[in-house]
């Protein structure tokens, strides 16, 4: 189930970066990286992706001034990134 959901949410976020809907970027390249972890990818394929996904989605929010947008999905990516580090200090503890 998480890599049909991280399909969808791939497919949500490129689609949302191509038609410029605000709320495919922010679920779609929002939550693919959480998917990522549950997934467990490796740690440095996670980190080039999550990076991609943050950047990809502050660029359309800011190109867009979409400030609240932006807001949420900065938040968003801190979640993520506080999830990456939580999953990956247990799995090497």
């Amino acid at each position: 189930m998480n890599y049909v959901l991280a399909v969808v949410f791939a497919f949500s976020g490129i689609g949302g970066l191509i038609y410029g809907v605000e709320t495919g970027v922010f679920i779609g390249l929002g939550l693919l990286p959480w998917q990522l972890i549950r997934i467990g990818v490796s740690s440095q394929y996670y980190r080039l992706l999550a990076a991609i996904c943050a950047l990809a989605g502050v660029i359309f929010f800011v190109i867009n001034s979409m400030w609240y947008w932006l807001l949420a999905f900065v938040f968003i990516c801190l979640y993520n990134l506080w999830g990456y580090i939580r999953f990956y200090n247990d799995k090497s503890s």
